[in-house]
């Protein structure tokens, strides 16, 4: 879909969150991103980032769904995940530790600002991710039944199952309105 970029918006947007990628320095919220801040505009932002982005030479390796628990989505009112793009120099390894140095002004506050469009523009506030130490083919887990533990200094912070994920992460993976 194509999204009007009503007085060039939605490529200031993109050029701000471009600007605060690149620098590290924390950007104003992208919080009017015509039309009216609608996801459509906001996913026309975030694909203009990731152009740019892929353009000064980082590689995408895949994709980031946020907002998968529907106890999460009542809570920030909305109705649906969002989807961000993931690059290489995001790529975190297990066990590496807290080194919030590598964290991208994104989720930093560079744009996020509300719920919502501003999120989605914003990459989904993607800033990090790390991918579990041992890699097993989707034949031989039960999805629904995978556990996620999230610990700082050994103190766990987070924990759930990926039954959460709209019930399955397949399902996340398939809903909503993905860029």
């Amino acid at each position: 879909m194509t999204v009007p970029d009503s007085a060039g918006a939605v490529t200031k947007a993109a050029a701000v969150l471009d600007e605060a990628a690149r620098t590290g320095v924390p950007c104003s919220p992208v919080r009017r991103i015509p039309p009216e801040a609608d996801v459509a505009a906001a996913y026309a932002v975030q694909r203009l980032y990731v152009e740019r982005a892929v353009t000064a030479g980082r590689r995408l390796v895949g994709r980031r769904i946020g907002l998968t628990s529907t106890a999460v989505q009542t809570h920030l009112g909305v109705d649906q995940p969002d989807f961000g793009a993931l690059f290489a120099d995001m790529t975190v390894p297990v066990g590496a530790g807290d080194d919030r140095s590598r964290v991208p002004a994104a989720a930093q506050g560079r744009g996020g600002g509300r719920v919502g469009a501003g999120r989605v523009a914003d990459n989904a506030s993607s800033g990090l991710f790390v991918l579990g130490g041992t890699p097993v083919p989707l034949d031989r887990v039960d999805l629904r039944g995978v556990r996620m533990t999230l610990a700082r200094n050994g103190e766990t912070v987070s924990r759930g199952t990926a039954a959460l994920w709209l019930g399955s992460p397949l399902t996340a993976a398939t809903e909503g309105t993905g860029a």
